[in-house]
């Protein structure tokens, strides 16, 4: 079993297609696909930092999202895609504007590693 690898399955035809190419180096700890369905973000292993985002239909790297030192536990899109949200054990969520691919926001007060998150509808809160 690849664990750096995505696999796809289209709910209609229960056709299933791996991506051609692993997404880190070790196993997908954390994804999330876009609002509109065009960027996949995956955070990769317990040694890599970097979030990485992935055009669905062509299925190849367009950026990288560096800022935290620890692995990424668990990330959210915006409802508009505009921005991703990335939760880590480094104790921190990060905000990033995926237009400019820049961080935002980083949020603090968490005691220990931060497993989940959520972004509200209407785009002005997380919870974690």
């Amino acid at each position: 079993m690849n664990l750096n690898q995505i696999t796809e399955v289209d709910f209609k035809s229960g056709q299933v297609e791996k991506w051609p190419v692993p997404v880190g180096e070790e196993r997908t700890l954390s994804l999330a696909l876009s609002p509109d369905g065009t960027i996949l973000a995956t955070g990769s292993g317990f040694a890599d930092s970097a979030i990485r985002l992935w055009d669905t239909a062509s299925k190849e790297l367009v950026g990288t999202l560096d800022g935290h030192w620890s692995w990424i536990s668990s990330l959210s899109f915006s409802s508009d895609g505009k921005s991703l949200v990335s939760a880590s054990a480094d104790q921190t969520l990060s905000v990033w504007n995926l237009e400019t691919l820049e961080l935002v926001r980083v949020l603090r007060g968490h005691q220990q590693e931060i497993w989940d998150i959520a972004i509200a509808p209407d785009g002005v809160s997380v919870v974690s």
